[in-house]
């Protein structure tokens, strides 16, 4: 067989530790090689390696006859031999739609006018022809789809390149029901058979024997088995995949279990009425303490909605669900909804204890360790483990930490939804017997899984279709077959009632509170001053309202990186004195101290970058930086507009004011550089840095490009500032940058997660402007303006966070 793929003793080290070593093996072109092993075993550190993400420290590595040179080896050069990798923490960026982030992965394919259209069409084939009636729209953000639906996408878009020769799938059917695993294993196999090379790591071993054609088992970064898939049974695959001692495969081996029966008259937990029960039912549904309730169904019919609802209910306070006690819950998006990135694995383990604390009362590291032990021995926590960052653990390490968070509280139900995802045979297997452990205690379990063979362990399945509990079934009965069969005779369909078709939907746009605003702000003016709303008027009064509109547009898309300016307000007020002196009296050398300007900011992000200096520290230092230039060129205000800048700004326009349009020009400019590649790459770098670097993207480039971006507005703003005043003041524009923050806030962005709206921006900005005017007709003291824009700031805030909550 030719071999797509050869590894001769790769060895990968981190510190101390040997993530890989040795392994040396074959991926034959036009097989479906399965790499299987447990949790933490090595498999993605290899994925990485064959993906250009990682180097090795030891071995040879030959794709397509062609012997690598790991100096030069990248996620680029990977993608040309045709490699593509769907991780199994998704990588997408989930404040992009999903025709952007089908850009992020093709973005030389994609180019020119209408690129959108190209990319959303090639998109919705793709995900047509693997998973069939989808209804996933390419024009919708991929934070809005279920995690189904994104790992749906995921593959989809990797399938989508015509140069792919080998597709590595970690865990890909992990989110997926029975329904679409099965889509996506056909589509597979077709493919295989038309010559595709497929590496597929998964623990759900039924689905991979029947899947694969080769096995490579790893344990403990080794390559512990690799042999054809007739030379291996199901059996055989445990014994390679656990531990050497016999506790832990025989752990591995139980599959039957008795599943746990609530005793007689044991306390009512939960309560389920309508919505959630079809009209034919005949009274509530009593969930108790003791037994272990599962959630069946296709994908999206209802079940995460039960939980989620049970979890937010309290005492007769929700329609449809009463919860008696305390609750626990562990979520199946770990990623958006689980960890805490930054805390170490301990700390995330016992953070929701800390609720029931006072207030002020001292937490004891040691305390919360010994607490904690009994679960992370159970769990096989070393220490070294929980002192480390939770996102260094794999993915199934991360899971066990999230499921001990919710048993460390002790809660009397427990509410889990599809937690062995990513999870490896033997810990499924503790797992399992935990829950048993759990309902003999009196507790109730309410167990959401896409892994249909989980139900057994149940004492009883709730069958979900169109939204609501639709059949009730033992934990015995709860065959795959049986549970299918139930699914799709109930009449579900691909489109449930609760699971929203994900096309465009429509929501409050972030831009209509500014805009709500600021009609308030200019309906007061105009009823104290009828001639402000004149030409003439608006245009005095939008006159000073140029500078921190460009301003804001500049602050705009550093936070679209996740950052914030400190510098940009002083940058503008450096600005305006180079143009009212140098540019004035030595116009070439006022050039060149802008265009210095210019490059001495690119440079200040790449600084950012590179020696992962805070943004706020690094701008806040060159803030002081700027005004002490400023200082140094012109001590005392003063200074002229240079001839050009003063006619531009005496242009006399019929109708439209001057101020308008430049607002409106900056206005239209940033929003068409948003949907530019550049606008798109920025604020996927702002959502999901490590999904950005894995898809080979220059961060330290496209760094700097976002701060010269956000100088080019701040240049313009000090230009402004010269134009409308006739003269400079370095700290004319200081009080901007902090303003520059409110109305990005107020705008509609989001100060993390690259969720950014220009047109927001500019009206918010505006209004801001505006209310020293308001305050002036009023009679107040301009002193009062800060507070008044502070309390106008958090009314907005607040106002948001409601709308965002209902939707």
């Amino acid at each position: 067989m030719d071999s797509a793929v050869i590894a001769d003793r790769l060895t990968k080290k981190f510190g101390a530790t040997t993530a890989v070593k040795e392994v040396s093996l074959e991926v034959y072109r036009g097989k479906i090689t399965a790499l299987l092993g447990g949790n933490g075993a090595g498999k993605s550190t290899l994925t990485r390696i064959l993906s250009g993400t990682q180097t090795p420290n030891e071995g040879r590595l030959t794709i397509e006859s062609r012997l690598i040179d790991f100096g030069n080896y990248s996620p680029q050069q990977a993608r040309s031999l045709g490699i593509r990798v769907v991780h199994q923490e998704l990588s997408l960026c989930t404040n992009l739609t999903v025709a952007e982030n089908v850009l992020l992965e093709f973005g030389g394919t994609f180019r020119g006018v209408g690129w959108r259209g190209k990319a959303e069409r090639a998109i919705k084939g793709a995900l047509d022809a693997i998973f069939p009636q989808n209804r996933v729209h390419p024009g919708v953000e991929a934070g809005a789809l279920s995690l189904a639906e994104r790992q749906m996408v995921e593959i989809a878009r990797a399938a989508l390149d015509p140069g792919l020769r080998l597709l590595i799938l970690d865990e890909p059917t992990s989110s997926l029901d029975a329904r679409r695993a099965h889509q996506l294993l056909a589509y597979l196999r077709k493919r295989s058979d038309s010559g595709l090379s497929v590496i597929f790591i998964g623990h759900r071993l039924g689905e991979i024997l029947d899947l694969a054609q080769e096995f490579l088992v790893m344990r403990d970064g080794c390559l512990a088995w690799r042999g054809p898939r007739e030379a291996t049974t199901e059996q055989d695959l445990i014994r390679w995949l656990s531990a050497a001692d016999k506790k832990t495969e025989s752990r591995a081996r139980r599959t039957g279990r008795i599943p746990a029966v609530a005793a007689d008259g044991a306390e009512i937990r939960v309560e389920i009425d309508r919505p959630f029960l079809s009209t034919n039912a005949q009274g509530k549904l009593e969930l108790r303490g003791g037994e272990i309730v599962g959630l069946a169904g296709l994908e999206g019919s209802g079940q995460v909605n039960l939980l989620r609802a049970i979890y937010r209910s309290r005492r007769g306070s929700l329609k449809g669900v009463r919860r008696i006690g305390s609750v626990s819950y562990v979520t199946g998006d770990r990623q958006k909804e689980g960890m805490f990135p930054l805390w170490s694995t301990l700390l995330n383990m016992t953070i929701a204890r800390q609720t029931r604390r006072r207030p002020w009362s001292a937490v004891s590291e040691r305390e919360e360790r010994k607490w904690a032990l009994p679960w992370t021995k159970r769990f096989s926590f070393t220490e070294a483990a929980l002192e480390k960052p939770i996102t260094d653990l794999s993915g199934g390490n991360q899971q066990k930490a999230l499921f001990t968070r919710a048993l460390l509280t002790e809660t009397d139900t427990f509410l889990l939804d599809d937690p062995t995802r990513g999870v490896d045979v033997g810990v499924k297997a503790e797992f399992y017997q935990t829950l048993q452990d759990l309902a003999a205690s009196g507790k109730l379990v309410v167990w959401h899984s896409s892994e249909d063979g989980e139900f057994q362990n149940c004492s009883r399945v709730l069958v979900f279709a169109k939204g609501y509990v639709a059949k009730e079934i033992s934990g015995i009965e709860a065959s795959r077959e049986e549970l299918v069969a139930t699914a799709f005779g109930l009449g579900a369909t691909e489109g449930t009632a609760t699971a929203e078709k994900s096309g465009p939907r429509w929501y409050f746009p972030n831009w209509l509170i500014p805009l709500l605003a600021l009609l308030a702000v200019v309906v007061a003016i105009g009823s104290l001053n009828p001639h402000a709303i004149s030409p003439f008027g608006i245009g005095l009064l939008l006159g000073g309202a140029m500078p921190l509109t460009l301003v804001s547009l500049g602050q705009m898309y550093v936070v679209g990186r996740s950052e914030i300016d400190l510098g940009i307000g002083g940058f503008a007020g450096l600005t305006n004195v180079i143009s009212a002196t140098l540019l004035v009296e030595q116009p070439l050398w006022g050039v060149l101290a802008l265009l210095t300007g210019l490059g001495i900011y690119a440079l200040l992000g790449a600084l950012i970058y590179v020696r992962r200096i805070p943004a706020i520290v690094a701008t806040l230092g060159s803030s002081f930086v700027w005004i002490g230039l400023g200082y140094a060129l012109q001590p005392m205000p003063g200074g002229s507009s240079p001839e050009w800048l003063n006619r531009f700004f005496n242009l006399s326009i019929p109708v439209v004011p001057l101020p308008v349009l430049v607002i409106a020009a900056s206005m239209v400019v940033a929003t068409l550089l948003l949907r530019t590649r550049f606008g798109i790459v920025l604020r996927g770098f702002g959502n999901n840095l490590p999904a950005m670097r894995e898809l080979g993207w220059p961060a330290v480039r496209f760094h700097i490009w976002t701060y010269l971006t956000s100088a080019l507005f701040g240049l313009a703003a000090g230009l402004c500032l010269t134009g409308v005043n006739t003269a400079s003041d370095v700290n004319a524009a200081v009080s901007y940058t902090l303003l520059s923050v409110a109305a990005v806030v107020m705008g509609g962005c989001d100060l993390v997660g690259g969720r950014i709206d220009p047109i927001g921006v500019v009206l918010a900005s505006v209004t801001l402007a505006l209310l020293g005017a308001l305050l002036g007709f009023l009679q107040v003291s301009s002193d009062y303006i800060a507070a008044v824009q502070g309390f106008i700031l958090l009314g907005i805030v607040v106002l948001r966070t409601m709308l965002w909550r209902r939707s």
